[in-house]
């Protein structure tokens, strides 16, 4: 059964005016009403009337959030706009999942300090250098609330910072908990820039905008290259192509499988590295508080570590103080891994929903419920044989699994246009699409001499 029927209809919104201060208004109420759960959140979490102005917030905040999602219509009425209602709708659940988890907050998190975490670390390991080993002797590097250890030049440690809105916006921005403690000891991405030189740290990031940006162009001009189908039109179409044989179908919808993941990927990466330069280059963030987003997906050795450790991590709190909460109570750690799971499957299927094309849980939620089936099928394998997949075997069990479900969720999306959407750049921008247009045309003229 579809979900469209438990969400709003979306087929009469208005027309999103960017030069609308109502417009613009109406739009900070979904931020500001989290932003007012958070700072309750941390001021007493565990007051009775903290927590009933959250429980009170919640379905508020929640209904206020999926009302403005439908309400709006940002594709500016240009059908290779779209995309962006995609973007809205994943902003939405993303809201929604975030109120919900703050209901259950027991305590406020705890901020730590990623340069003291390494001054630590190096001690640790007995490493230190003479500078850092003086403080250790002076007793200037002291464990704050067990979360680290915190230097501040000798005068002690340091105090959690007073609950303001400034903090709250600070843990909005940070959704992977890399400066709170319930980030701070997870898994990241190894270091491959340089955090100690600002200005090396702000130019990789920007070669690595142009770049994303360039390989999201392949991949889009990929998608909507395809002859003879509709797939790379805002229409949308199958990556089934009729009229071919069963083999040539099954390359073509795995090549536009791997092609739709790897603009992905590249999207993302590339609006990462766009906050990197936001967060470190205007406002001063600490070059060491933003890591690696991803962590080369393609080189992943088993289904368990790739997306625990290969993927971008930035719905990990949600999904574990949601989904692994709710599917553990039901059916112990494996319900845990599949609520994981069918949590991120509902994000992506609202974000159809988005798009004014329904949904489609049967093939969206389904690949990702899948892949906590095969993460369940890893395990079961480490039972029976006392070793884990890895190596050479488990990087090709990995991407096996993986193409085979993909077509799933693949199918879904380019079938309702996100293949033939405009993701940033114009057409008239894109200089792969443009380069694939002259060799077209340089085909055509020299063929029709």
């Amino acid at each position: 059964m579809p979900l469209s029927f438990l969400l709003l209809d979306v087929h009469n919104r208005r027309l999103f005016d960017p030069t609308s201060p109502l417009d613009w208004a109406i739009s900070t109420v979904p931020t500001l009403s989290l932003l007012l759960a958070i700072r309750l959140a941390f001021e007493q979490p565990t007051s009775t009337t903290s927590k009933a102005f959250r429980y009170t917030l919640c379905p508020l905040g929640i209904g206020a959030t999926f009302m403005f999602c439908a309400s709006y219509d940002f594709s500016g009425g240009d059908p290779k706009f779209n995309s962006y209602n995609y973007g809205i709708g994943l902003a939405g659940f993303t809201i929604a999942m975030k109120h919900a988890e703050l209901v259950s907050l027991k305590r406020r998190p705890k901020r730590v300090y990623v340069r003291d975490l390494e001054k630590k670390k190096k001690f640790e390991d007995h490493s230190v250098t003479s500078s850092d080993g003086e403080d250790i002797k002076n007793n200037r590097l002291t464990p704050m609330n067990g979360n680290g250890w915190h230097s501040n030049g000798g005068v002690g440690r340091r105090e959690e910072p007073p609950v303001s809105w400034k903090e709250s916006f600070r843990y909005l921005c940070d959704p992977r908990g890399i400066t709170y403690d319930f980030g701070a000891s997870a898994f990241k991405a190894p270091e491959y820039r340089n955090v100690n030189n600002r200005t090396t740290f702000l130019l990789s990031s920007m070669w690595e905008v142009v770049f994303k940006l360039v390989m999201l162009d392949v991949f889009q001009t990929i998608i909507q290259s395809v002859p003879g189908t509709t797939i790379g039109t805002p229409g949308g179409g199958s990556i089934f192509i009729e009229g071919v044989s069963a083999p040539v179908q099954f390359v073509v919808a795995t090549l536009l499988s791997i092609s739709m993941g790897s603009a992905i990927y590249c999207g993302m990466d590339l609006m990462h590295h766009n906050f990197i330069i936001v967060s470190v280059g205007l406002f001063g963030g600490d070059p060491a508080e933003h890591p690696p987003l991803f962590w080369k997906p393609l080189s992943g050795t088993s289904l368990r570590q790739l997306w625990s450790k290969r993927w971008h991590p930035l719905f990990r709190q949600e999904f574990t103080a949601l989904g692994f909460r709710i599917g553990s109570m039901v059916m112990g750690q494996l319900g845990g891994l599949l609520g994981v799971f069918m949590l991120s499957g509902l994000l992506h299927d609202v974000g159809i929903w988005g798009m004014g094309k329904g949904t489609d849980p049967w093939r969206i939620i389904g690949f990702f419920y899948l892949q906590g089936v095969g993460i369940a099928l890893e395990g079961i394998w480490k039972k029976a044989t006392g070793k884990s997949v890895g190596g050479p075997w488990g990087r090709l069990w990995t991407w096996s699994w993986m193409i085979a479900t993909a077509h799933l969720v693949v199918e879904a999306w380019l079938q309702r246009g996100l293949g033939g959407d405009t993701i940033l750049l114009p057409d008239k921008y894109r200089p792969i699409l443009r380069l694939r247009d002259c060799i077209i045309s340089y085909i055509l003229t020299f063929t029709t001499k």
